[in-house]
């Protein structure tokens, strides 16, 4: 259990490095979120999904916003669970939106994650000693 603070750091540092690679190179990131939706079926990404959660979860009671990150990983867990269930043609249309080169979708969606991935990383970073 002493390890979860420090995978959810670096969980928080993918997560945001994933938002920069996004707002970077958008249409490279458009065809990487293809291909894993292409390789991993719905229920794998849940799986992925509700785990991260779960991590975080577990890394908040030693953050320094228990609550906050807690919360994070219940939304994160309840949108790994909901994502299998969605109706086809919701995330069908979720997907299309955001491969369609709509870009103003792809670059708020890249500044959730680098925003989620910062907190993350800060609220589990090892406080410094004085």
């Amino acid at each position: 259990m002493r390890a979860m603070p420090y995978l959810a750091l670096v969980l928080g540092v993918l997560i945001a490095c994933f938002g920069i690679f996004g707002l970077a190179a958008p249409d490279e990131f458009a065809g990487v979120i293809d291909e894993i939706q292409k390789r991993f079926t719905v229920y794998g990404v849940a799986a992925v999904r509700v785990a991260v959660g779960v991590i975080l979860m577990l890394a908040a009671g030693t953050s320094r916003a228990p609550f906050l990150l807690g919360a994070l990983g219940i939304l994160i867990v309840l949108g790994g669970l909901a994502a299998p269930f969605m109706a086809a043609p919701l995330r069908q249309s979720v997907e299309r939106w955001l491969a369609d080169g709509s870009l103003t979708a792809m670059r708020t969606w890249c500044v959730i994650a680098i925003v989620t991935g910062a907190f993350a990383v800060w609220a589990t970073m090892p406080k410094r000693k004085k």
